[in-house]
C-alpha cells in the first residue's frame, strides 16, 4: 500500500489522474494506523483550489511529513514540501500537534487525497547569471554538491560535478563545509530549487594562453554528445568541442558511435582546427594527428583484415590499418582470423570501402584455369553433347556476351562433369552429322547462378596500378594479374625488351567483361614530353587542352575508334558513314513487313537519326528514327543488329519516350541503312565491329567531347581558385548592395524641387531639398545612380544624384534631354539602382580570365613566352644612354618593347618607373602599336599621362579623366560646322569678307563648349587662305559639293560612328583599370589595343587587374610587391566568409586571394619565366644612408644609390642626420609621457604621447625650415586613421600649416616628401597576446619610410617593437622578420629619447625597490573630493614627488621613513612606497592607542570585522598590524594581510618561532613579525597554550586569498 493508502485507509482508483504538476514523487514513508482515516471521510467530496493561501493545525507529525486540518479535511504536507532547504529529523520534530502553519494548496494526488505545501509560499527570485553565497552541505550521488543559500531563504541549490571547474580538476570533497560564491544557471520557481555554477565565476577566455590554429595541446574528454564530444583544455581549462567527423579516419561519420570516442575524463592530445576567443570557439581534431589510411587504399588492391561480427552477405571487417569496411561475401568466413581480401570499392570523401575474399579466390581459379588452357596441361574435351543437344564454347556467354576461351573451355569441362547443372539454356540452331542431327544451344552462365566479386572499374579506370602477377607469356604479348582483375598487355605496348616485371606500374586501357580479359598498357617512363605532344595534337583533331583532360579510358575509346575510321575526327563525329544491315523477323513483326510492302526503297532513301544506349544488363540497343516519326528500335550484338520494335506513330507512348529521350542524336545519310530478312544479311557485314563503332562514336559524341570543354572549364578554375573566390566575393558584393537598397523608395513633392545648374558646371539638372535621399549614398559615396519617374508617367530615367555642400540638398542630373519643368510642377519619385555595374564587369573578366583565356594553364606548364630584348631603337629620353653600368633601365625597356606575352617590371621607391613606363610607351607608338594604360588610382594615371604629353605632344592620346580627350565630334555640331562652312565659301565667293568674318564670330557660339575653338579657328582659316585654294566658280561649287556629301554621310553613320572613329584614331588610352571597363564607348568601339600597361600593379587586385586585361593582347606589369597591397575590408572579408557566396570555398585562402595582386600571383609563380622580369636596381630619391637602409631592410641589398642622391640632404635644427628615431620607451610618467596608445574602439588607435613629442619637438623646427625655404615639402604618417585625425587638430590648434600635411600610409603611395615624419603609433605594456596589428606588414611600412627625400624621423616605442612578443612570425624566403626590422632601423639611427621619468631617474640613480628615504616629510593635498598623500625624495640632485596611500593616519609636515616597495603597481607604472605598519600600544574591546610611523601616538576605534574582533580578545600590546586608519577609525588591511600571506618567507615544514596573541575555541593567533598565523586547538598541545605564550611550529600550508598562514605545533 502507498502512504495515503495507510492514512486514508482508501481503495486505489486507477482512473483517477493527478491533478497537480507540482508534486514531487512521493518518498517512502513510515506506515501510518487506519485510524485517521475517518479523519478525512468528507472533505474528498469538494475540492480545494489549487494555489490557494489557508491556515492549518497540525493534526499528526510523521517521519515524512505532517498531516494538517484546513477546516475541510486532512491534507498531507511531504518533507519535500516543508522547506526550500535540508531538513533533518530534529527540524520536522520541531513542528507539534496543535500548532497553526500556513500551506497552500499543491493539488490532489491520483486518489483525490488534498497535498499541500508549506515552503511554496515562499516568495523568491532569482535571476539567471546573479551571484550568491551558498553553504555546501554534501556531496551528490553524481559527484556534485548539495547546497543551500545563506540569505533569509535558505534555498537548496545543486551544483553539477562539471561546473566545479574549467579544468576539471576539483574534488566536491573540497568544498563540503565552506560558504562559497556562486552564480545561478536556473532557478525553478516551482520547486524553488537553484543550479549553480563555480566556474562560471571565472572566464576561461580571458586566460593568457598560448593556443593558436594549428598547435597540438591537452585536452580532457568532458562530455560525449550525437555531434561529437566536448573537451576543456589541461592548462586553461577553456571548454570547446571535437566534431563526430575528427574523430578518427578509421570510421565513416554517420558510422561514428560511442564507442569511437575517447572516455570521459580521459586526457588526449589534440590539433586546434579553429580559436577565437571573442566568439568563444574552440575547435579541434583528433584525426589530424593520426595518418589517413585512406590514402593507401586502391581499388583492387589486396589487404589483410580480420571479420569483427556480421553474417553471410552482411559482415564488418577491420583492416590492419584500422579501417572498418563492408564484406558482403556470401560464404562462411572465421571470426577473428588473418584473412587476405581485395578491396571493391572504396571512396576516400565518405570514407567508406567494400572488400572481398571471393574476389581473390574467383581469380586464383581464373588464373589456373588460364594456366591450364595455356600449358596444354589437361586434356580438354571441346564440346558438351548429351541427349541430342550439343554446346559449343563460343555459345558460352556472360550477361549475353561471349566469355574468353579459357574459361569458356573450363566450363565445358564442367559440365560435361555435372550435367545436372545445365538447366536453362536455349537453343539457336540445327545441326546434322551422319551419326545424327544435334540441337545447337546457347548458355548464360548468369542463368546458372554465376557471380563473381570484382573491383570497381570506375575506381580502377584511371588509377596507377601494380601489376601482382605475370599469369602466363603468350606469343603476342602477357596474361597478368592487376588489382584482382585478369588483362592482356600486347608487346607492341611494350618497351624493346618486351618484358615486364611484378609491381611495374600499369594502366586499364578497356575493361572487359567479367569472364573476358581487361586491356591493360604498361605505364613508359621518360616519353619526351614534345614528342607526346605532337602525337596528341593529331588525335581526332583535339587541341591541346583537350588533350590535356583527356583521361585514359575515354582516350582509348577514341583511338580504338579513330583506328577504324581514320576519316572521322571532332568536326565530322555527328556523321555516320557505315553501312548498316539491321535484320528482322517478318512473322514476328507483320507491322514492319507491311510497311516495307508498301515502300521497299524507304530505309535506304531516306535520311535517319540515330542513338545507341545499354540497358542495366549491358546489352546494346540502337534506335534508328526520322522525321516521319518512323522508328527502329534494335538489338546489337556481336553477331547480328535486329529489329525488336517498329513504330511509325508518334502518338504511340514509348516511341514519343524514345524520341523524346535521344535529343543528340547521330546523323545516318540516305543509303547507308539496309533492312534485311533473318538470314539475309551479307555475310562480309561484321556486326561485332559495326555495332562497337557506333557504340563507340555516340559516346564521343553525346558524352566525352562535350565534358572535354567542361572539364577544361573545371582545371582552369582549379589552377584559378583564387580567382574563383574572387568572383564569389564579387558577387556577395553585388548583393549586399543590392539588399542595402531594397525597399527603398522617396516621393518628393514640387515644393521641394528646384531647377538649377550644377555648381562650378553648366549641367543643369534638378535640386532635391530632402535629408531621406541620403539613404542611396553609402558611406564613402558622393554621387549615385538612380531611378526618377514623373507622378504619373510610368517611363523611368536613369540619372545621377550628388551630394552637395549642404547635408538636405542633393543634385539630379539627366543624361538625356528631358521636360526639367514638367519634372518640377509633378513632382517625382525616386527609386534606387543598385550600382553593381563595376562589379559585374570585374566578375565578367574574372569569369573570361579563367574560363576562356589560356594564360593560366600556360602559366602552369611554364609555356609563358620569354621577350626578345629590342636593340633596334635608340631612346628618345637620352638619359637611358648615360645611366651606371649595371642600372636595370634601359633593359626593363628593351624587353617590354619586345614583349610577346606578359613582362613584369619591379620598381621599388624613387627608381625610376614612371620615366621607364613614358619611354616604353613612345616606343611602342613609334612600331604602331595602340597601348593602354592603366593604374587602379586615378592619380597613378593622371602622373603618366601629364609626364607623357610634356614629353611628346604628338601622342594622340585619349585620357578618360579629360573629357575633351574622349569627345568626338558630336553628329549636330559636325554638321552645323560643314553647314556653316557651306555659307562662309558663298559670301566669300561674292566677295564678302566682312561679312564672312563676322559670321565667324557668330558661329562660334553655337558649338558645345570644348569644340568652340577648335571650329572657330578652322573657320577663320578658311576665311583667311579662301583666295589662295580658290581660284574660280568651279572650285566653289566643287567645295559646297564635297561639304554636302559629307553631311550626308553624316546622316546615315550618326554619333556612334564617330565614337568608335575617335577611340580607334586614338594611339594611346589612358583610364583606372574599373573606368576603362565601364566606359560604354570603348566597349561599343570594339577597339583591341596590342599592349596594356598597368602601373602600380602590385596594388590592384585580381579582378582590377583583369578588367583591362580583357581589352589588349600583350601586357606589362609595373609595381612593386613589397609596397602596399590591394585594399582588403577585414570586416567586410570576415562577412563574406559566412555568406552562401563563400560556401565550398577554402576558407583559409580566403584572405589571400582578395588580398593578392597578379603582379604578385605571377611574379611568384615557380613556372614564371625570370627573363620576364626586371628590377629596376637604382633609386634616385633617397638620402643614401637612408636609400641602404630600405635596400638591406626590404630588397635584399639589390637597390642601389643612383647619381644626384648624395645631393639629397637638408639642415635641420635639432636633426642634423638623415635618419632620426625618437624612442619613448624610457618615459613612463603616466601624467606627463604616458608612451602608451589609446584604443578609441573599432581598431582606431592613437598615441597622444607620440602627437605630443611631434608637436612640441619637431614642428617647430620644421616650420623655421619652412619659413627659409618655402619649397621644401614635408610628409608627416601614421599608420591609423585616428592617429592622423588627432595629429590634423593638433597641429590645426596650434595654427599650423602643417595640418594639412598629415597622411595614412595608404594615402601616400607613389608621393615622395624631403623630410618625412613616421609615427609608428603601437606602444603597450607588454603582455601575452597583444601584437602591433599591421605595422607587421613589412609592405606599409616599406611605403612609409621610402617616402622621405633628405630626412627621415620616426617616433616609437622601441620596447615594445622590438619585442618578439609583439610581433607575428612570418614564413617568407630571405626576408627579415617584422620584429628584425625594427631592431635594424633602432640600432642604424640616430636614436633620441624623451624625458626621463621618476622610475628612469630612480633606476639611474641606483635606487631600487627595498632602498629607505630617511625623514621623509609628509604632505597632502586636496584634488577635487580626493585627498592624496605624497612625500619628497632628493634622486640624485633633484627633488621629486612621489604618491602614498591616504589612509596612514599621519599628519602634513610629519616626517618618517619610507621604503622603496616596487617599480610599479598593478594599474600604472608608477613606483609604490610604504611606511611602517602602526604598533598597537594598548586596547581593549573596542579601543586603543596605536603607535605610527612618525613616533605619534594616536587614540583610534577599532572596526568591529571579524578577524579584528578575535584579536582584540587577547593580547595586542607591543603588536605591529597593517591599519588603515581614517578620522580616528581603524581597521586591519585585509588586503596586505593576503599579500603578507601569500608571500610569507617559508616553505611548508620550515620552522617558525611567534607569540600568541589571541585564542578561541577553534584556534590559536600567533604573530609571526611578517605575517599573522593559526594553529587549531583541535590538538591536545594546542589547548595548553595560552596568550602570551611563545610557541616554535612548523609551516603547515598557505593559502591562496587568505589572510593567515596555517601552522602546526611541533
Amino acid at each position: 500500500m502507498g502512504l495515503f493508502s495507510f492514512i486514508f485507509g482508501r481503495k486505489e482508483k486507477k482512473d483517477n489522474k493527478v491533478q497537480s504538476h507540482r508534486q514531487e514523487p512521493r518518498r517512502n514513508s513510515e506506515p501510518v494506523s487506519s485510524q485517521y482515516s475517518h479523519e478525512s471521510s468528507d472533505w474528498q467530496n469538494s475540492s480545494l483550489e489549487e494555489g490557494l493561501d489557508l491556515e492549518g493545525t497540525i493534526s499528526k507529525v510523521l517521519g515524512c511529513g505532517i498531516l494538517v486540518d484546513v477546516g475541510r479535511g486532512l491534507g498531507f504536507v511531504h518533507v519535500s514540501n516543508m522547506s526550500c532547504g535540508f531538513l533533518t529529523k530534529e527540524d520536522i520534530a520541531a513542528y507539534h500537534e496543535g500548532q497553526k502553519v500556513h500551506v497552500v494548496v499543491l493539488g490532489y494526488n491520483e486518489k483525490k487525497q488534498l497535498q499541500l505545501g508549506i515552503k511554496q509560499i515562499l516568495k523568491c527570485e532569482y535571476e539567471e547569471g546573479e551571484e550568491i553565497m551558498v553553504l555546501v552541505r554534501r556531496k551528490s550521488e553524481t559527484n556534485g554538491l548539495e547546497s543551500i543559500t545563506t540569505d533569509e531563504n535558505h534555498i537548496k541549490c545543486f551544483i553539477p560535478a562539471d561546473e566545479l571547474s574549467w579544468k576539471q580538476d576539483k574534488d566536491a570533497d573540497d568544498f563540503i563545509g565552506q560558504s562559497i560564491t556562486v552564480k545561478v544557471l536556473r532557478f525553478n520557481t516551482g520547486f524553488k530549487r537553484l543550479t549553480g555554477s563555480i566556474r562560471q565565476m571565472t572566464d576561461p577566455w580571458t586566460t593568457p594562453n598560448d593556443i593558436k590554429e594549428g598547435k597540438c595541446i591537452e585536452v580532457r574528454v568532458t562530455a560525449h554528445q550525437d555531434k561529437g564530444i566536448l573537451i576543456s583544455t589541461i592548462n586553461e581549462g577553456i571548454p570547446g568541442r571535437i566534431f563526430k567527423n575528427q574523430i578518427t579516419w578509421l570510421v565513416a561519420d554517420d558510422d561514428i558511435t560511442n564507442d569511437d570516442y575517447p572516455k570521459i575524463n580521459d586526457i588526449v592530445r589534440a590539433v586546434v582546427t579553429k580559436f577565437n576567443p571573442q566568439a568563444k570557439k574552440l575547435n579541434c581534431s583528433l584525426r589530424e594527428l593520426q595518418p589517413n589510411p585512406w590514402y593507401s587504399m586502391q581499388a583492387g588492391k589486396v589487404v589483410s583484415g580480420t571479420v569483427i561480427n556480421g553474417e553471410p552477405g552482411n559482415y564488418t571487417v577491420r583492416l590492419e590499418n584500422g579501417i572498418k569496411c563492408k564484406c558482403g561475401d556470401k560464404v562462411k568466413m572465421p571470426l577473428r582470423q588473418s584473412i587476405e581480401f581485395m578491396v571493391k570499392t572504396v571512396d576516400t570523401i565518405s570514407r567508406t570501402a567494400e572488400v572481398s575474399k571471393q574476389a581473390i579466390d574467383d581469380n586464383l581459379q581464373k588464373m589456373n584455369t588460364i594456366n591450364d588452357f595455356f600449358n596444354n596441361r589437361v586434356v580438354r574435351r571441346h564440346a558438351f553433347i548429351i541427349k541430342g543437344v550439343v554446346l559449343f564454347p563460343q555459345d558460352v556467354l556472360c550477361d549475353g556476351n561471349p566469355i574468353a576461351m579459357p574459361f569458356a573451355l573450363k566450363f565445358i569441362d564442367y559440365v560435361n562433369s555435372h550435367p545436372e547443372c545445365l538447366i536453362k539454356y536455349k537453343e539457336i540452331g540445327e545441326i546434322s552429322t551422319p551419326q545424327a542431327n544435334y540441337t545447337r544451344i546457347m548458355v548464360d552462365v548468369r542463368d546458372l547462378g554465376y557471380h563473381a566479386s570484382l573491383s570497381d572499374i570506375d575506381a580502377l579506370r584511371n588509377a596507377e596500378v601494380n601489376v601482382r602477377n605475370i599469369v602466363t607469356k603468350t606469343e603476342n604479348g602477357y596474361i597478368v594479374q592487376v588489382a584482382c582483375r585478369l588483362g592482356y598487355i600486347a608487346k607492341g605496348n611494350l618497351d624493346a625488351t618486351e618484358n615486364i616485371a611484378e609491381e611495374q606500374k600499369a594502366r586499364f586501357v578497356a575493361f572487359g567483361d567479367e569472364l573476358c580479359l581487361d586491356r591493360i598498357d604498361i605505364e613508359h617512363e621518360d616519353i619526351e614530353g614534345s614528342k607526346a605532344a605532337e602525337s596528341n595534337t593529331n588525335l581526332f583533331h583535339l587541341d591541346n587542352d583537350e588533350i590535356e583532360v583527356l583521361d585514359e579510358n575515354d582516350r582509348a575509346i577514341i583511338e580504338a575508334f579513330e583506328d577504324s575510321n581514320p576519316k572521322v575526327n571532332k568536326e565530322n563525329i555527328n556523321r555516320v558513314d557505315l553501312k548498316l544491315y539491321v535484320s528482322y523477323n517478318p512473322d514476328t513483326m507483320p507491322q514492319l513487313r507491311n510497311f516495307l510492302e508498301s515502300d521497299p526503297d524507304y530505309f535506304a532513301s531516306n535520311n535517319f537519326w540515330l542513338t545507341s544506349s545499354k540497358n542495366e544488363k549491358d546489352i546494346q540497343s540502337i534506335c534508328i528514327y526520322d522525321h516521319r516519326n518512323v522508328m527502329l528500335v534494335c538489338s546489337a550484338n556481336d553477331r547480328f543488329i535486329s529489329v525488336h520494335d517498329f513504330y511509325h506513330d508518334r502518338q504511340l507512348a514509348y516511341a514519343q519516350q524514345e524520341l523524346n529521350h535521344n535529343k543528340h542524336p547521330l546523323f545516318l545519310p540516305a543509303n547507308n541503312l539496309h533492312l534485311c530478312k533473318m538470314f539475309d544479311v551479307p555475310g562480309s557485314f561484321n556486326a561485332e565491329e559495326v555495332r562497337l563503332n557506333i557504340a563507340r562514336q555516340y559516346d564521343i559524341f553525346t558524352r566525352i567531347l562535350p565534358n572535354l570543354s567542361k572539364k577544361i572549364i573545371a582545371n582552369k578554375r582549379t589552377i584559378g581558385r583564387d580567382y574563383i573566390t574572387m568572383s564569389q566575393y564579387l558577387k556577395y558584393q553585388q548583393n549586399i548592395e543590392r539588399k542595402r537598397l531594397q525597399g527603398i523608395e522617396l516621393t518628393v513633392d514640387s515644393n521641394h524641387i528646384r531647377v538649377g545648374a550644377k555648381e562650378g558646371s553648366r549641367e543643369v539638372g534638378l535640386y532635391v531639398s530632402d535629408i531621406q535621399c541620403g539613404k542611396f549614398f553609402t558611406d564613402e559615396s558622393d554621387t549615385q545612380s538612380v531611378k526618377v519617374l514623373m507622378n504619373g508617367d510610368r517611363k523611368c530615367q536613369y540619372i545621377m544624384i550628388y551630394r552637395t555642400d549642404k547635408p538636405d540638398e542633393f543634385f539630379l542630373f539627366f543624361k538625356r534631354e528631358v521636360d526639367l519643368k514638367a519634372f518640377k510642377e509633378n513632382g517625382i519619385i525616386i527609386q534606387p539602382n543598385a550600382n553593381v555595374y563595376h562589379l559585374q564587369i570585374q566578375q565578367e573578366s574574372v569569369s573570361n580570365f579563367v574560363d576562356k583565356s589560356d594564360m593560366l594553364t600556360r602559366l602552369e606548364k611554364g609555356e609563358i613566352k620569354t621577350p626578345t630584348t629590342d636593340n633596334s631603337f635608340s631612346f628618345f629620353d637620352s638619359k637611358f644612354n648615360n645611366v651606371e653600368p649595371e642600372n636595370n633601365q634601359p633593359l626593363a625597356i628593351r624587353k617590354a618593347v619586345g614583349n610577346k606575352d606578359i613582362f613584369l617590371i619591379q620598381g621599388p621607391p624613387g627608381t625610376g618607373k614612371t620615366s621607364v613606363i613614358v619611354e616604353i610607351i613612345r616606343q611602342l607608338v613609334k612600331k604602331g602599336q595602340r597601348v593602354l594604360v592603366c593604374s587602379q588610382a586615378h592619380s597613378a594615371v593622371r602622373n603618366i599621362y601629364d609626364r607623357l604629353r610634356k614629353a611628346d605632344n604628338n601622342i594622340n592620346i585619349g585620357f578618360l579623366d579629360e573629357d575633351d580627350t574622349m569627345r568626338p565630334v558630336s553628329f549636330k555640331d559636325h554638321q552645323l560646322f560643314l553647314e556653316h562652312n557651306i555659307n562662309l565659301v558663298r559670301e566669300l565667293a561674292h566677295g564678302n569678307d566682312d561679312k564672312a568674318k563676322l559670321l565667324c564670330s557668330e558661329y562660334e557660339k553655337t558649338y558645345s563648349d570644348y569644340l568652340q575653338k577648335k571650329f572657330s579657328t578652322m573657320h577663320k582659316y578658311l576665311v583667311q587662305y579662301f583666295k589662295d585654294v580658290v581660284h574660280d566658280s568651279t572650285d566653289v561649287e566643287k567645295l559646297i559639293t564635297e561639304f554636302k556629301e559629307e553631311i550626308m554621310h553624316l546622316a546615315e553613320k550618326q554619333n556612334g560612328f564617330y565614337a568608335a572613329g575617335h577611340v580607334s584614331s586614338l594611339q594611346v588610352v589612358m583610364a583606372t583599370c574599373i573606368g576603362i571597363g565601364t566606359d560604354r564607348d570603348i566597349k561599343n568601339s570594339g577597339v583591341r589595343f596590342d599592349t596594356l600597361i598597368v602601373d602600380e600593379a602590385g596594388k590592384a587586385n585580381l579582378a582590377e587587374t583583369n578588367v583591362p586585361m580583357q581589352l589588349a593582347s600583350k601586357y606589362i606589369l609595373v609595381g612593386d610587391d613589397n609596397q602596399l597591397p590591394p585594399y582588403m575590408d577585414s570586416e567586410d572579408v570576415k562577412d563574406f566568409k559566412l555568406s552562401d557566396e563563400a560556401k565550398g570555398l577554402d576558407e583559409v585562402n580566403v584572405e589571400e586571394a582578395l588580398g593578392m595582386s597578379l603582379f604578385e600571383y605571377f611574379l611568384k609563380h615557380p613556372q614564371f619565366p625570370k627573363e620576364n622580369e626586371v628590377l629596376l636596381n637604382y633609386q634616385y630619391r633617397m638620402n643614401p644612408n637612408l636609400g641602404d637602409k630600405i635596400s638591406d631592410l626590404f630588397y635584399g641589398g639589390k637597390l642601389h644609390n643612383g647619381r644626384g642622391t648624395e645631393r639629397q640632404n637638408c639642415d635641420m635644427n635639432g636633426f642634423p642626420d638623415a635618419v632620426t628615431f625618437i624612442d619613448t620607451g624610457e618615459t613612463r610618467n603616466i601624467n606627463k609621457y604616458n608612451p602608451y596608445e589609446v584604443n578609441q574602439g573599432n581598431g582606431s588607435i592613437c598615441n597622444p604621447c607620440e602627437i605630443g613629442i611631434i608637436c612640441q619637438y619637431i614642428i617647430p623646427s620644421l616650420e623655421n625650415l619652412k619659413q627659409m625655404n618655402g619649397d621644401i615639402t614635408i610628409g608627416i604618417i601614421a599608420p591609423y586613421n585616428a592617429q592622423v585625425r588627432e595629429l590634423r587638430k593638433a597641429l590645426k590648434d596650434r595654427h599650423s600649416s602643417l595640418a594639412d600635411c598629415v597622411y595614412t600610409i595608404d594615402n601616400v603611395q607613389g608621393q615622395e616628401y624631403d623630410i618625412v615624419i613616421v609615427s609608428f603609433v603601437r606602444a603597450f605594456a607588454l603582455r601575452a597576446g597583444k601584437k602591433v596589428g599591421f605595422l607587421d606588414d613589412l609592405r606599409r611600412l616599406n611605403v612609409a619610410l621610402s617616402r622621405a627625400k633628405k630626412k627621415l624621423i620616426m617616433v616609437g616605442n622601441i620596447p615594445t617593437l622590438t619585442n618578439i612578443g609583439a610581433h607575428y612570425k612570418y614564413h617568407v624566403d630571405n626576408r627579415w622578420q617584422p620584429v628584425e626590422i625594427f631592431k635594424r632601423i633602432a640600432a642604424d639611427a640616430t636614436l633620441h629619447h624623451a624625458d626621463l621619468n621618476s622610475i628612469d631617474k630612480l633606476d639611474k640613480n641606483n635606487i631600487r625597490p627595498g632602498y629607505v628615504f630617511k625623514d621623509s616629510t609628509i604632505h597632502y593635498v586636496q584634488k577635487g573630493n580626493r585627498t592624496c598623500c605624497y612625500f619628497d625624495a632628493l634622486v640624485g640632485n633633484e627633488t621629486l614627488r612621489f604618491a602614498l596611500p591616504d589612509n596612514l593616519g599621519l599628519t602634513e609636515g610629519t616626517q618618517c621613513d619610507v621604503r622603496f616597495i616596487a617599480l610599479h603597481d598593478k594599474k600604472s607604472d608608477r613606483p609604490v612606497f610604504g611606511i611602517a605598519d602602526p604598533v598597537i600600544v594598548s586596547h581593549d574591546a573596542d579601543r586603543g592607542i596605536v603607535r605610527l610611523a612618525d613616533g605619534s601616538e594616536k587614540s583610534v576605534v577599532f572596526n568591529r570585522g571579524k578577524l579584528i574582533t578575535i584579536l582584540l580578545t587577547g593580547d595586542l600590546a607591543g603588536v605591529s598590524l597593517p591599519l588603515i586608519l581614517k578620522e580616528g577609525i581603524a581597521g586591519l588591511n585585509y588586503q596586505k594581510l593576503k599579500e603578507r600571506a601569500l608571500h610569507f618567507p617559508h616553505q611548508p615544514g620550515d620552522k617558525v618561532q611567534g607569540k600568541v596573541i589571541a585564542k578561541t575555541d577553534k584556534a590559536l593567533y600567533i604573530d609571526c613579525h611578517v605575517a599573522l598565523g593559526t594553529i587549531s586547538t583541535n590538538y591536545y598541545k594546542a589547548k595548553m597554550l595560552d596568550v602570551g605564550d611563545t610557541v616554535t611550529c612548523r609551516l603547515w600550508k598557505k593559502k591562496d586569498n587568505s589572510m593567515t598562514v596555517a601552522l602546526n605545533l611541533i
